[in-house]
């Protein structure tokens, strides 16, 4: 019984611990929505729904010494804001960032689920122009600043769906600073994004992508 036990226990524990041995580039590009938006400055206006359409890729090394799991690599997206007119909060980014992926399991050999994070910067532009409550036009520059996110993904056979909580650090300058907004506005505005992904690098090279990820350890045959 101890025997048929511990057969058991070592077939259970081989479910959970499947090698990822995933090795060599990653590339993979995506497009995603983002809602939940909120800003963080003097004007501040919260937008739900749907907001900003977003493009990107990203390349990885997988594979990194001996974390077979880990990925790491750059990456970078064009984020469109729509989803407010004629303010300060009205801008887009081009977000470029260093992007590290832990590959947590693979489950029934074919799902690999993973956490994701990015840091970088985000160069930022007005999307539209800025008008005061008065209806005058504001010119002015947004400047860039500090790009983060944290996230959750899955993976099947290549294609991702991703969630992932992110943050874009912005400043408004004014020319003239006598006018609505003071010369100098805060503009910082955090988001959830869910996008949709596909990599590359499975297409040209399958082995190197999800084949040998799904190969399930050798069993311990116990008598």
């Amino acid at each position: 019984m101890k025997k048929l036990l511990l057969a058991f226990s070592i077939l259970a524990l081989g479910s959970f611990s499947f090698a990822n041995e995933r090795s060599g580039p990653q590339i993979e590009g995506r497009v995603g929505w983002s809602f939940n938006k909120n800003y963080d400055n003097d004007y501040d206006t919260d937008s739900k729904g749907m907001e900003f359409a977003e493009g990107g890729v990203e390349f990885r090394k997988a594979g990194i010494g001996s974390l077979e799991n880990l990925e790491l690599g750059v990456g970078g997206s064009f984020m469109y804001d729509n989803g407010t007119r004629h303010t300060v909060n009205d801008y887009s980014s081009i977000p470029l960032y260093g992007v590290v992926r832990y590959n947590i399991i693979n489950i029934n050999d074919s799902i690999m689920p993973y956490v994701k994070g990015h840091l970088g910067y985000s160069i930022n532009s007005l999307s539209d122009n800025v008008y005061n409550s008065q209806g005058g036009r504001v010119d002015g520059d947004m400047k860039g600043g500090l790009y983060y996110g944290v996230g959750i993904g899955v993976e099947l056979y290549g294609f991702t769906v991703e969630l992932m909580y992110r943050g874009i650090n912005a400043e408004f300058k004014q020319d003239d600073k006598y006018d609505y907004y003071d010369g100098e506005t805060k503009a910082n505005k955090t988001s959830l994004g869910l996008s949709i992904g596909y990599n590359v690098s499975c297409l040209i090279n399958p082995a190197a992508c999800y084949e040998s990820a799904f190969k399930q350890p050798d069993y311990i045959l116990v008598k």
